[in-house]
């Protein structure tokens, strides 16, 4: 219910109640009986003022809590928007330290593999050539072991 019409409903029995002191008493004349009307209008028109004074405090007071407590809700987004910038802006930078980092362990994973390769690719070539060269030995050794051969074999160097 709103307070304008809770000061109605107190206006009322205000009057009603005037009206049933005067009933009851059923005695006094009529300059006393407009006397004291006179002085409860005086009392419900201060009563009124007081009360309109008051409701206009509250609806001050209802607006300058709602503007505090709009505000707060404002500080409060714009301070976890600030916090929710720094948080990205961190992740974003450990993730880009974290890609070059990986980067980095890829490049030298991929030149050790290439330096391995090259490195066994060259094992390999010397690895014929002492298979080749056993094999040429072991040829002379046939020779040289044949005495017929091993003639042969002086003769021509020879």
């Amino acid at each position: 219910m709103e307070l304008s019409g809770i000061l109605e409903i107190v206006l009322i029995v205000l009057v009603l109640g005037l009206f049933g002191f005067i009933a009851l008493s059923g005695k006094g004349n009529a300059p006393d009986i407009e006397k004291k009307l006179e002085q409860d209008q005086l009392q419900r028109q201060n009563e009124t003022e007081r009360l309109e004074r008051k409701v206009a405090d509250l609806n001050k007071t209802i607006y300058e809590m709602q503007n505090n407590l709009n505000k707060g809700v404002l500080d409060m987004q714009n301070k976890m928007t600030r916090q929710l910038l720094e948080n990205n802006e961190k992740t974003n930078f450990s993730f880009q330290k974290q890609f070059s980092e990986s980067r980095q362990i890829m490049k030298e994973s991929n030149k050790t593999i290439t330096d391995i390769t090259n490195r066994l690719a060259k094992f390999e070539e010397t690895n014929k050539n002492v298979l080749s060269a056993t094999d040429k030995l072991e040829n002379l050794q046939n020779i040289l072991l044949n005495p017929k051969q091993r003639g042969t074999f002086g003769e021509f160097q020879l």
